[in-house]
């Protein structure tokens, strides 16, 4: 089971709950208040990042590194190693470039590699461009790409927005009728 329909459910069984125990009008306020408070906390998410730039990316140049994949339902990702750092170049940054074949074996034959890295520390830096003697990704691919990673933290936040809101003015319709 997905973690969308555990939280589906969870909030099912606890809107029920709070249905019963407080009636239908406050279940839709409390709803909505708690989607406004969620609006509100992504809306500051998306405030609090900046636009993406190139200049945001740190430059580093390997000489000699392992490439591997990993595979999951969900992503591709080739991991360049170079004996001190892992670094991850995920399939959006290439896919409409390079079969993952032919990009595993040019990045496999290369004997340097130029990357732009996303900021940030974990036991994978992120890739946002690469540039080797065969293969050449521009970083400008990896700012689009976090750019609207970063708009769509706003729609999610216009979302909630919309879904409180609706559910507050229901709530004060039904308040109106009983």
């Amino acid at each position: 089971m997905s973690k969308g329909v555990i939280v589906g459910i969870i909030g099912g069984k606890l809107s029920k709950h709070i249905e019963s125990q407080y009636g239908k009008s406050r279940s839709y306020f409390w709803s909505g208040l708690l989607c406004l408070l969620i609006s509100l906390f992504t809306l500051i998410i998306f405030l609090s990042e900046e636009t993406t730039t190139v200049s945001n990316y740190d430059k580093l140049r390997i000489e000699s590194f392992s490439v591997s994949e990993r595979k999951s339902i969900r992503n591709y990702e080739i991991i360049l190693n170079d004996n001190q750092q892992a670094y991850s170049l995920g399939y959006s940054i290439w896919k409409d470039k390079y079969d993952p074949e032919i990009m595993l074996r040019s990045l496999d034959q290369s004997k340097f590699a130029i990357l732009w890295l996303k900021k940030g520390s974990s036991s994978f830096k992120t890739v946002r461009g690469i540039q080797t003697e065969l293969v050449e990704i521009n970083p400008q691919i990896g700012v689009q790409i976090d750019n609207q990673n970063r708009l769509a933290i706003l729609w999610i936040s216009l979302g909630f927005l919309l879904m409180g809101s609706v559910a507050g003015i229901y709530s004060i319709i039904l308040n109106r009728t009983q």
